[in-house]
């Protein structure tokens, strides 16, 4: 009786065997077998590799090799955990290739931390990029040996809990317009309990920010930071995606640091001798002007109006767009255009992008859209500034561009004039503390009581003063526990939507910042806080004094700050 099932259950075993070996020997000889994933991918290679091309795939992943490649090379991508040893050797047998072919899987298994895409992006550009079901194959077309920026010693920025330093960077200051700008970072950094992620943004000289990317921060075991060895020295590499058509001018590049799990929780850095700040500035990008790209590999968009016009013998104006439909006093609205030049230009053309109001120009923008230098073909990406003033009316506004003589509507959009008020509140703890010519301190209200890890309320009452109008400030306030930063909140005064710039003196402006907790509720103790506020310029990090000449006011008030129960 027991012979039958055992006599089954190897027959099943056996069918199931021979069944499997066919099913794979069919794969890979059977043309009614064919799939459009890997086996696609090496048709596309057998049919366009030339002598000398490379095709990089996956670590362990061997399903490309059982394919004729024609005249492509596989290489094996190295493991992560082996990049820094394995890159001389990967670069040795790509030799003199002037093309790589990187075959990935969407979870992206050949290059995790992003290293390789790093140094191929460092020493060439990305031109084709095909998506397959389940499989990518990328294109890069490499004109020099492929290696990583080469990382310089800095100044070390660190997270307030010194679990996570930046101690050096590289990258790439000339990137091709429409290609992307290759990041590495050193980081020093021990067990902590928040995984750290980092951002990256470019800034164009008004102010706007053209590219940007975030990552979470791992080791060479894909580990983050909360499994960090204590005194850890890890490297990170980042690929910031660039828009086509940018000037050759200086754009600003930006990192900052943030909890993975939490964004909204605010991570300051600290250099020695500093206050904290959200943001520090690696340096300045210059896009190449002799190379560019007319559309972006690495997933970037045009502007999204579609426009095509012929605006001048030598432009035409290919696509626009405005980042807002809503403005208030104050703020910026950036508009985006996309040009193209049609015909060499002798001189720079007259050209300038306005926001206007009932027939009434609000603000106008220069816009330096050709220069003689500036081949025909060439898509130009121009990022204007625009400042809503302090008294608009409401409704509606319209935003143009003039082109010697011509003008050509491209959006629309409201301003909220909003109410100004200049009868001082009644507040818990009425007083007067002046910030340069910025803002007078009038008063605020607080609760005594801050339970870690929930968010602690301070409303701030600011007079405005003559300058206020031609600055462009955040406030910060800052809960102190033994001098150091427990928990803060930076923002753009009245919770985003009164910009210093749109003050007009005299005014009242009430000011709401919810305080977020810095560290998790462990790290910090029971005890008597203190509150720190005042000004700062976000690009430059300088603070505006007081009148007794500190960069921060602490306020005369003590909070009792306890652990919940």
């Amino acid at each position: 009786e027991r012979r039958v099932p055992r006599l089954l259950r190897a027959g099943l075993l056996a069918a199931a065997l021979s069944t499997s070996l066919l099913g794979i020997r069919g794969y890979f000889t059977r043309p009614s077998y064919a799939r459009s994933d890997v086996r696609a991918v090496a048709t596309a290679l057998r049919e366009e590799a030339v002598a000398g091309d490379v095709v990089i795939v996956p670590p362990t992943d061997w399903s490309l090799h059982q394919y004729d490649l024609g005249q492509a090379t596989a290489l094996m991508a190295p493991s992560d955990a082996q990049w820094d040893r394995e890159l001389a050797r990967l670069v040795t047998e790509i030799g003199l290739a002037q093309r790589v072919f990187v075959l990935d899987y969407e979870r992206g298994a050949a290059d995790p931390r992003r290293a390789l895409r790093v140094a191929l992006t460092r020493s060439g550009v990305l031109t084709q990029r095909r998506a397959f079901p389940g499989v990518i194959l990328e294109t890069y077309a490499v004109s020099s040996p492929i290696a990583l920026p080469e990382l310089a010693s800095r100044e070390a920025a660190c997270v307030t809990s010194g679990a996570l330093c930046l101690q050096a960077d590289g990258y790439l200051a000339r990137p091709v317009s429409g290609a992307a700008v290759p990041v590495a970072l050193g980081w020093r950094g021990g067990p902590s309990e928040i995984r750290y992620g980092v951002a990256l943004r470019l800034y164009d000289p008004s102010g706007a920010l053209v590219a940007s990317v975030a990552d979470l921060l791992v080791d060479g075991g894909l580990a983050a930071t909360r499994s960090w060895t204590d005194g850890s020295e890890v490297p990170s590499y980042h690929v910031v995606p660039l828009p086509v058509g940018l000037l050759s001018v200086p754009y600003r590049l930006e990192l900052g640091v943030f909890d993975w799990d939490d964004p909204d929780r605010p991570v300051a850095l600290m250099q020695e001798g500093r206050p904290p700040v959200a943001s520090i500035v690696l340096g300045d990008v210059v896009a190449q002007r002799e190379l560019w790209r007319d559309t972006s590999m690495y997933g970037v968009p045009a502007p999204e109006s579609v426009l095509g016009l012929a605006v001048s013998p030598s432009l035409e104006l290919t696509s626009a767009a405005i980042d807002r439909e809503l403005g208030r006093p104050g703020e910026v609205l950036f508009v985006s255009t996309l040009w193209r030049v049609r015909a060499q230009a002798r001189a720079g053309v007259e050209a300038v992008v306005a926001l206007t109001q009932d027939e009434r120009d609000l603000d106008v923008a220069p816009l330096n859209v050709a220069v003689p230098s500036y081949p025909v073909g060439r898509p130009l990406l121009h990022v204007a500034a625009l400042r809503i003033p302090a008294s608009p009316q409401n409704g509606g506004a319209r935003v143009e561009v003039r082109v010697e003589g011509r003008t050509v509507a491209i959006g629309e959009m409201s301003l909220n004039a909003g109410s100004h008020t200049y009868e001082v509140p009644s507040t818990e703890y009425p007083m007067m503390a002046r910030a340069g010519d910025i803002a007078t301190l009038v008063g605020f209200d607080v609760a005594r009581d801050a339970v870690v890890g929930r968010l602690l309320p301070v409303t701030l009452y600011w007079r405005a003063e003559a300058g206020a109008g031609a600055a462009d400030l955040k406030v910060f306030a800052h809960l102190l526990v033994d001098g150091g930063i427990v928990a803060q909140h930076d923002a753009v005064p009245a919770e985003w939507s009164r910009p210093t710039s749109g003050w007009i003196p005299g005014e009242i402006i009430t000011d709401v910042h919810s305080l977020a907790w810095q560290e998790s509720v462990k790290s910090v103790n029971s005890g008597v806080g203190a509150l720190a506020i005042g000004f700062y310029d976000p690009v430059t990090g300088r603070r505006v004094l007081w009148e007794d000449g500190d960069d921060s006011l602490e306020l005369p008030v003590a909070i009792t700050v306890r652990l919940p129960e």
